[in-house]
């Protein structure tokens, strides 16, 4: 005979799941990590038809922007790690707003000489280098902050 089932409640919950800072960076940096591990493309309207009942019936669904998805994961690391920013990082962090500065300036002149394809194309690829830059900093901050328990060794093999 199976067990009761037993339904916790919220407050069971919360109290049952309790995440440290470090995991709950690891766990951001995993949704990066997947994010960027696919391949980058705009966000679409797909059409999928079905059988149902001997009807075909016809839904519309929406396939998520990549890009915007991976930046996302970027910016939401970079806000959970707001308390820590070392001088370091900041410096780094100057050169990339000043990157980003440009890149706002760029896409005025960009958005009237190209067409509104070939401009998503290219302000993304432009976008996703400068964020990938920011995440390469973000893991360094991290790093310098010890949360991937790594130990530098002097050995050489």
């Amino acid at each position: 005979m199976p067990k009761e089932v037993e339904f916790l409640s919220d407050e069971e919950v919360r109290h049952t799941q309790k995440l440290d800072y470090s995991q709950l960076l690891m766990n951001q940096i995993d949704k990066v990590r997947l994010s960027g591990s696919v391949e980058f493309m705009g966000g679409f309207w797909e059409q999928r038809t079905k059988v149902v009942s001997g009807s075909t019936i016809t839904e519309k669904f929406y396939v998520h922007d990549t890009r915007q998805l991976y930046i996302g994961a970027i910016t939401q690391l970079y806000n959970l790690l707001l308390p820590n920013f070392d001088t370091n990082f900041k410096e780094e962090e100057k050169k990339i707003e000043e990157k980003l500065k440009t890149l706002d300036e760029d896409k005025k002149k960009e958005k009237e000489k190209k067409t509104p394809n070939e401009f998503n194309v290219w302000y993304y690829s432009e976008l996703l280098k400068i964020k990938d830059e920011q995440y390469k900093n973000l893991i360094f901050l991290m790093s310098r902050m010890g949360l991937f328990g790594i130990k530098k060794s002097k050995e050489v093999y």
